[in-house]
């Protein structure tokens, strides 16, 4: 579908931070495409490898946003679909929601090992999920519905104008006339009191 869609069903698999990698992830392992199908056996069959056939859909073995690879996860897929057929299992691993729950599966399955859980991907690995970075981001907070951080110009704190510079000195001198002359009768203290002197 969408980077929004990778995005929303990213945040329901992981917090900011991890989901922004994600995304970005998927934007290099599938473009976003929820249909995307990937590693053809044809590859693996010019460097001699037969092993991965028989887990190949169309002559494809890895499929949706994040690009599972059948070849390897076809127990976990066959428990997930309770079937044998890697067409089913395909077939599941397109709907977006699926492959976030498998990917999070495999991410879980490698930070429990003590690994880093995002170099299940080779998008990760080699570097090449970077340069969706910025994308992922805002589509990310789109999704949890945080505005998009405005610019800050240079020089300027964010929420901070000169005037209120002076609040925290402020704040301090009226705990510490408070502290000095303790709290009026009904317990409240008014910082308008002026300090006795």
């Amino acid at each position: 579908m969408t980077i929004e869609h990778a995005a929303k069903v990213a945040i329901v698999q992981w917090g900011r931070e991890d989901a922004i990698k994600m995304v970005a992830i998927a934007g290099a392992e599938s473009g976003w495409r929820e249909d995307a199908a990937g590693d053809p056996v044809s590859y693996f069959h010019s460097i001699g490898q037969y092993q991965y056939d028989a887990y190949a859909c169309g002559g494809y073995l890895s499929f949706g946003y994040w690009q599972i690879f059948q070849g390897v996860h076809h127990a976990a897929l066959a428990s997930l679909t309770q079937s044998n057929d890697p067409c089913v299992w395909a077939a599941y691993l397109k709907v977006g929601e699926q492959n976030g729950f498998m990917a999070r599966m495999i991410w879980e399955g490698r930070a429990n090992a003590g690994l880093d859980p995002f170099t299940a991907w080779s998008t990760y690995n080699n570097g090449a999920y970077l340069r969706y970075m910025d994308q992922a981001t805002a589509a990310v907070d789109q999704a949890l519905g945080a505005p998009a951080p405005a610019p800050i110009p240079p020089g300027e704190v964010p929420g901070c104008r000169s005037a209120l510079l002076t609040l925290p000195w402020l704040a301090l001198r009226g705990v510490k006339l408070a502290l000095s002359r303790g709290v009026k009768g009904g317990g409240q203290y008014d910082p308008m009191d002026k300090e006795e002197s």
